[in-house]
């Protein structure tokens, strides 16, 4: 956990949030590992009316998934990729070289109707990949 605490929805984030900018929010940084590396870098944003009791759970034992899933279940997820050069910051935290790019899930969740969570997930490129597997059926017609 490198930081959690109270903030404020810049215009992009009151947007993103579909609330008013300056509205309260609570943020978090933390760095996962794997294998002793960091495999991703997670800033997430979360809407206090949502999740009253986010900044006192114990992150470095229940990843925020996990007790956002317990107080806010989770409706829809939207999730962009992107790939990217990191902020120097973020290349620290992910021990990179300069220029070494990232790959970044934005995702955004909703429960009750509302947004819960807004966050930027950074993975060094070189060592992660995303995959995904899906099931489509086909209408019943008749």
């Amino acid at each position: 956990v490198l930081s959690l605490g109270h903030t404020q929805a810049n215009a992009a984030l009151a947007e993103a949030f579909g609330l008013p900018p300056g509205t309260p929010l609570y943020h978090s940084l933390l760095l996962h590992y794997a294998d002793d590396q960091p495999l991703q870098l997670e800033d997430r944003y979360v809407n206090p009316a949502a999740a009253p009791g986010y900044l006192e759970q114990d992150l470095a034992t229940d990843t925020p998934h996990h007790y956002l899933s317990r107080v806010a279940p989770l409706e829809q997820a939207e999730h962009v990729i992107e790939a990217d050069t990191p902020a120097p910051e973020v290349a620290r935290h992910l021990q990179l070289q300069a220029h070494e790019p990232v790959l970044v899930l934005n995702r955004r969740t909703w429960s009750g109707g509302r947004v819960v969570s807004v966050a930027r997930l950074f993975h060094p490129a070189r060592r992660y990949r995303l995959s995904g597997r899906f099931s489509f059926t086909q209408p019943h017609h008749g």
